[in-house]
């Protein structure tokens, strides 16, 4: 596998099963009342549910783009709206069942359909480019606004110590351990090391945790609010201005080809 597809699948599958497991994690602190192998059944049944309604919609959206004669003059509109309304509908179904369980279903709806073949493939990529522009703005636009710049301040020399913690030793750490025996050379892993920008899956789930923190009755924990927005915000500065914004150059750096990245 290359050093490209190891990254693009490690961004689905991990940012999927860590924001269900965060929000595992928060439901059973904030409840106080949950046993240690309860965890285990939440993230299971959330996860399961997630992964079942995705592979369920996705071969309805399948059948729909490839079995139905779609009107040939809006073909490719039809073929963008359904590819949305299937990511949409496999969330609304999962998270209906289980809450939270909705993320992990339009992934893997998204995941499916992205490795089968459909008609009017590139319409729906570039349509699917266009609308998480706007995802994304719209969440980091959200989590700026609940951020005050005198908290991310306050953060100071801890603040970067959790960065640093973060990039410097737990993704090395991580990344030498899951590929260990594998094909990639030294120089590769040293590379993926280097590269884990965070991004939409930290900052909404860091958004939602501070929203129900503070809003929750009476307030649990609006201190801690500030401070989870605060170190999340640092933790994407930082890694989407360094390792994103020199990727090419660690590429050079450690002697990685740039058209397997």
């Amino acid at each position: 596998m290359s050093v490209a597809a190891t990254l693009e699948t490690e961004g689905i599958v991990n940012d999927v099963t860590a924001a269900v497991l965060a929000v595992v994690i928060f439901k059973a602190m904030t409840a106080h009342e949950l046993a240690p192998r309860g965890f285990i059944f939440l993230f299971g049944e959330r996860l399961g549910m997630g992964i079942l309604s995705g592979l369920l919609i996705a071969g309805v959206v399948w059948y729909l783009l490839t079995q139905v004669d779609l009107p040939a003059h809006a073909a490719p509109q039809t073929a963008r709206l359904l590819a949305l309304a299937g990511a949409v509908i496999a969330f609304a179904i999962a998270d209906s069942v289980f809450s939270e369980a909705g993320i992990a279903a339009a992934a893997t709806a998204g995941f499916t359909l992205g490795n089968l073949e459909v008609p009017h493939r590139e319409e729906i990529l570039r349509f699917n480019q266009d609308v998480t522009v706007l995802v994304l703005s719209f969440v980091f636009i959200t989590l700026a606004a609940l951020l005050e710049f005198s908290e991310l301040r306050a953060l100071s020399v801890a603040g970067l110590g959790v960065v640093a913690v973060v990039t410097v030793l737990l993704r090395p750490l991580v990344v030498f351990l899951s590929t260990a025996g594998s094909e990639f050379p030294i120089c590769e892993r040293l590379f993926m090391s280097a590269i884990g920008p965070r991004g939409i899956i930290s900052a909404s789930v860091a958004t939602l945790f501070a929203i129900r923190l503070e809003t929750s009755t009476p307030p649990t924990d609006p201190a801690g609010a500030d401070i989870l927005l605060g170190t999340v915000f640092l933790v994407i500065l930082v890694t989407d201005i360094i390792e994103a914004g020199f990727a090419g150059q660690f590429a050079a750096a450690f002697g990685v080809d740039e058209t397997e990245t």
